[in-house]
């Protein structure tokens, strides 16, 4: 039991460090008018691109100009971490769900299900409620 553990967070971390070095790269898309480039920002698993909120420059670049783009950085790096807490926090319930099922009818194993599956969804709220915090105070930084 304790290999299977090791290996979905193993999984996890994989995925999510794949995600987080690998940073979408920006693309010009003339709009239908015909004017000026603008840049678009794709995500991977509903993370954010770092740089999300940066003034882009006329090559797609993200410039720094002030010290508020340090902490739009910031937040957007927190706001990866909270959806990897999120995500974490989903497959910790499907584990519970798993264990509970496996329990056959034993109720100490049921008992500790159930505490999986309590723990993981108030660790889901709590990412989620983070995640909504954290872009909240995003839209507000000039």
């Amino acid at each position: 039991m304790s290999k299977i553990k090791s290996l979905i967070l193993a999984l996890v971390f994989a995925v999510s460090s794949l995600s987080l070095v690998s940073a979408p790269s920006a693309s010009a898309v003339l709009p239908p008018d015909g004017g000026g480039a603008t840049c678009t920002q794709s995500r991977i698993l509903t993370f954010p691109t770092w740089y999300r909120g940066l003034d882009m420059g006329s090559n797609c670049v993200p410039r720094i100009a002030s010290l508020n783009d340090f902490w739009k950085i910031a937040l957007n790096l927190l706001d990866i971490m909270l959806q990897i807490a999120g995500y974490c926090a989903a497959g910790f319930i499907m584990w519970g769900g798993f264990k509970y099922i496996k329990s056959q009818g034993n109720p100490s194993n049921i008992t500790e299900a159930k505490g999986t599956i309590m723990n993981a969804a108030i660790g889901l709220g709590v990412a989620l409620s983070g995640v909504a915090i954290v872009n909240f105070i995003g839209s507000t930084i000039k």
